[in-house]
């Protein structure tokens, strides 16, 4: 078994190739990541690399055996050059995870790096994300029960994200990922390489002597374009409320298959913007809002759109119009999710 000690030296000798590698296409970034059955070494384990999970520009997800008793893990690596430095953010949020125990945050098992090359962190491995369970169905979109009770676990993931004072910055479906265990679905909220610490204590006391900073600009775009918040567009820094915001997006998307600014725009980010602003005028949001409890999410967007960089989130207040939508639909909690054996959705798949 080969120990991946790198053969990547020459390469990031040169200091021009180290600057030019941001502009390096996919194929050549793919030519530096380990690959199946090498060894590599963390801080206190040695783990074997099995399949890719997902894929980065500067980094990968992978599948990898603890050499001393072939437990699975997930190993996240980013190249050292990549300036933005958000394994040392997703290292801390781990961490975190693992000292104070958290349910929802996935826990730090092990770090290290690669020939001086690339760092990496290793946590707990999970399953399937929620973009690719919603993409097994032909609508793309859940049913209303299973929507609903993932809108309350999702809610849940990032009500500890910001119990921990750190604002997530990319709530998308791709990042909350499920985890079986006695026969109970659990989610969990993954990706913490765009997350910004965020302690409001601190902002109320430097923002009283200069209310402005409040809405300040700041110097480039974070998120995804689909679910950023308004803010997000108009690159203010950003704050629970906009993570929430995002979620809503994301929910909404779930029980509708699509959003009106998802493919249309090309990722342009002022188009999307418009659109988003114009779906959440009286006369259009009862289109956006087509396929979901009108009522209940009604009052969520209203809530929102009366919070600012300040505000503290009333989680209680939107848990409870997640569950009175779920009254109202005569939801039973403990059915099976759509992707379930058992399922009505699983059912009618097979009929």
């Amino acid at each position: 078994m080969k120990v991946y000690e790198s053969a990547f030296f020459r390469l990031y000798m040169s200091s021009e190739n180290r600057d030019s590698l941001e502009s390096e296409d996919s194929d050549s970034v793919s030519n530096l990541l380990p690959k199946v059955n090498n060894l590599v070494n963390g801080e206190k384990n040695a783990y074997v690399v099995g399949r890719l999970i997902s894929r980065g520009k500067f980094g990968g997800v992978y599948e990898v055996l603890r050499r001393k008793d072939g437990k699975k893990f997930a190993l996240k690596l980013e190249l050292l050059i990549y300036k933005n430095n958000c394994i040392h953010v997703e290292y801390k949020l781990l961490k975190l995870s693992l000292k104070n125990d958290l349910k929802r945050i996935p826990k730090l098992v092990d770090r290290g790096n690669i020939a001086g090359h690339f760092k990496f962190v290793v946590m707990d491995l999970l399953d399937q994300n929620l973009s690719e369970l919603r993409h097994q169905f032909v609508e793309l979109r859940f049913s209303t029960s299973t929507a609903l009770r993932l809108a309350l676990e999702t809610l849940e993931c990032i009500e500890e994200v910001h119990q921990n004072n750190f604002v997530h910055r990319d709530i998308k479906p791709s990042n909350f990922v499920i985890k079986k265990q006695n026969n109970k679905v659990f989610v969990y909220i993954i990706d913490f390489g765009l997350c910004k610490s965020y302690n409001r204590e601190k902002f109320i006391q430097e923002y009283s002597n200069d209310p402005e900073k409040v809405d300040r600009k700041t110097t480039h775009f974070n998120g995804t374009i689909r679910y950023a918040s308004l803010a997000a567009h108009n690159f203010q820094d950003q704050s629970p409320k906009d993570d929430i915001e995002s979620w809503l997006y994301m929910i909404i998307e779930m029980m509708n298959g699509s959003l009106p600014w998802g493919t249309s725009f090309h990722n342009d980010k002022q188009q999307v913007l418009e659109c988003k602003m114009k779906y959440r005028q009286q006369e259009y949001i009862g289109e956006l809002l087509k396929n979901c409890p009108k009522t209940e999410f009604f009052r969520i967007f209203d809530y929102l759109s009366k919070l600012n960089f300040l505000s503290q989130i009333d989680y209680s207040y939107i848990r409870g119009l997640l569950n009175l939508a779920i009254k109202n639909n005569n939801i039973n909690i403990e059915e099976p999710y759509d992707w379930e054996e058992g399922s009505e959705s699983w059912k009618a798949s097979y009929q």
